[in-house]
C-alpha cells in the first residue's frame, strides 16, 4: 500500500507543480493590477500619429498621480522594443531615472523627457513575429516587487538608407538544408569541429555499424558451415579421429534447441548493426553524400557581388559556374526571397525549433536543359527590384536569447541535374530599408 501511494505521489508531482505555478502567476498578476491601481501613471507622446523617423527626437510627457500618500520614489522612463503588444519591453535601448518627491492624493508629478530615435531597426509586422517600439515607464516605490508600469507603443520608420547598426544583438547563424520533400529547413551553425562531426558523423556511424554487422555475419556463417560439415576431425596417431561433440550424452532435442538459440543470438547481433548501418547510410546519402557528390561535379558556384543594397533600388548580380565534369542541369532556377525565421530556443525539447516562412519571392532567372562543359566558365546575369515599402535585413535575439527573429533576404538557387534529386544553394544578402518603408501586417500564422 505504501509503495502504491509513493508511486501515485510521484506521478502526480508534475500536476502539482503546474498547479502551484499557475496559482502563483495569478497571484502575481493580481498584485500587479493592484499596484497599477494605486498610482495613475500616464504617458503622452508629442505626435498624435506616433510615427517617428530614424535619428528624430521623441518627446515624452510622463505624469504620476497617487491614489494615496506615498514617499519619495524613483521613476524610470525608457524607449525600447518588444515582441508582444503588452508587458515589459524585451530590451530598453535608452532610459533615464528620475527622483520623485513624496506625493499626497490629488498631487501630481509631471516631467518631459526627450529621446533620440535610434537608427537601424524599424518597426516590423510579419507572419508570426512583430517588432514593436514603445515608451516604457516604471514607478518604483521601493515598497514591494510589484511597481506601477505603463507603456505606449509608437512606430519607427527609416529616415535614410541607414544599415542595421548597434541595436542588433548577436543571433545565431542559420544553415539551410533540403528535406526529403524538397522543402528548405534550417538549423543553427555550431563550431567548426561540431559541424564536421555533424557532417561526417552519420557516414562514420554507417561504416562502423556495417563493419560490426559483417563481422557478426562472418561468425554466424562460420558456425553454420561447421555445423553442416559434421564433427571436427583431429589427427591422432596418424589417423583422423572425430571430436566428440559438446555434452555427447545430451538429449538431441535439447542440443538442437541450444544450438538454435545460439544461432538466433548470433543472427540478431548480425542483423541489428546492419539495420543501423543501413539507416545511417540512408541519412548520410540524403543529407550529405548526395549533395557532396553533386557539388563536386558541379564545381565552383559563386554569386558576385555580395555587397549591401537598398530596398527599392535595382539589384543586379552574376552567378558564376565552373563545372569539373560535363553535365546537364534539367532546371536551374534562381529566386530572390524575403523570409522570416523565428527560432525558439527555450523549449521542452533539447533542440531549438524553427518556424520559417516565405513572405515574398521574385524569380530572377531560370534555365532549362543547361549544358555545362568541364572547366568552362558560365556566367548568368541576375536582376531584380524589391518593392520599396518592404523591410530590410535584420536579426535579433530576444528574452536573453530564449528566441530569435530573423528577417532575411536571400538568393536561392534550385539546382536539379538530370535524373537526380535537386540541391539548394543559398546566399544571404544585406538590404537596408528604404525611406518609403511601411510596416504592414501579413497573413497571420495558423500556428501562432
Amino acid at each position: 500500500m505504501i509503495t502504491f501511494l509513493g508511486i501515485a505521489a510521484f506521478l502526480s508531482l508534475p500536476f502539482v507543480v503546474y498547479g502551484v505555478r499557475s496559482k502563483a502567476a495569478r497571484i502575481s498578476k493580481d498584485l500587479q493590477t493592484k499596484a497599477d491601481q494605486r498610482f495613475i501613471l500616464s504617458i503622452e507622446l508629442d505626435r498624435r500619429d506616433k510615427v517617428y523617423r530614424f535619428g528624430g527626437t521623441l518627446n515624452v510627457r510622463v505624469a504620476v498621480r497617487p491614489q494615496r500618500a506615498c514617499g519619495a520614489a524613483s521613476l524610470r522612463v525608457g524607449i525600447g522594443y518588444a515582441f508582444k503588444r503588452e508587458g515589459h519591453a524585451d530590451r530598453l535601448v535608452q532610459d533615464v531615472e528620475l527622483s520623485v518627491p513624496g506625493l499626497l492624493p490629488g498631487e501630481e508629478f509631471e516631467t518631459t523627457v526627450a529621446f533620440q530615435v535610434p537608427s537601424g531597426l524599424p518597426s516590423y509586422a510579419g507572419y508570426s513575429a512583430e517588432l514593436i517600439w514603445g515608451v516604457h515607464a516604471e514607478f518604483d516605490t521601493s515598497l514591494s516587487h510589484w511597481d506601477a508600469h505603463s507603456r505606449v507603443d509608437f512606430t519607427v520608420l527609416p529616415g535614410t538608407s541607414d544599415s542595421v547598426k548597434a541595436l542588433i544583438m548577436t543571433a545565431s547563424e542559420l544553415v539551410p538544408s533540403v528535406g526529403s520533400q524538397g522543402e528548405v529547413r534550417y538549423r543553427r551553425f555550431i563550431d567548426a569541429q561540431q559541424e564536421a562531426m555533424l557532417r561526417y558523423g552519420s557516414t562514420l556511424g554507417a561504416v562502423g555499424f556495417s563493419l560490426a554487422g559483417l563481422v557478426m555475419l562472418g561468425i554466424l556463417t562460420g558456425e553454420a558451415v561447421n555445423l553442416l560439415a559434421g564433427p571436427e576431425l583431429v589427427l591422432v596417431n596418424g589417423e583422423w579421429m572425430p571430436v566428440e561433440p559438446w555434452q555427447p550424452n545430451l538429449n538431441p532435442v535439447i542440443r538442437f534447441i541450444a544450438q538454435g538459440f545460439g544461432f538466433g543470438v548470433l543472427a540478431l547481433f548480425a542483423i541489428i548493426p546492419c539495420l543501423f548501418g543501413y539507416k545511417l547510410a540512408t541519412i548520410a546519402w540524403r543529407e550529405h553524400l548526395r549533395i557532396a557528390w553533386v557539388e563536386r561535379r558541379l564545381g565552383q558556384v559563386e554569386l558576385v557581388p555580395l555587397e549591401p543594397a537598398e530596398v527599392g533600388a535595382p539589384w543586379t548580380g552574376q552567378l558564376r559556374l565552373r563545372a569539373k565534369q560535363d553535365m546537364t542541369l534539367e532546371v536551374l532556377e534562381l529566386k530572390l526571397v524575403e523570409e522570416e525565421v523565428v527560432v525558439h530556443t527555450r523549449t521542452r525539447r533539447k533542440n531549438p525549433t524553427f518556424a520559417p516562412h516565405i513572405l515574398s519571392e521574385w524569380s530572377v532567372g531560370r534555365h532549362d536543359q543547361l549544358t555545362l562543359n568541364a572547366d568552362q566558365f558560365v556566367t548568368i546575369p541576375l536582376e531584380g527590384v524589391v518593392a520599396n515599402e518592404l523591410p530590410g535585413s535584420w536579426q535579433l535575439a530576444a528574452k536573453r536569447g530564449h528566441y530569435e527573429v530573423h528577417h532575411r533576404w536571400v538568393l536561392r538557387a534550385w539546382i536539379k541535374p538530370i535524373l537526380e534529386a535537386p540541391i539548394v544553394k543559398t546566399w544571404v544578402l544585406e538590404f537596408s530599408p528604404s525611406s518609403d518603408y511601411q510596416p504592414k501586417v501579413c497573413e497571420p500564422s495558423t500556428h501562432h
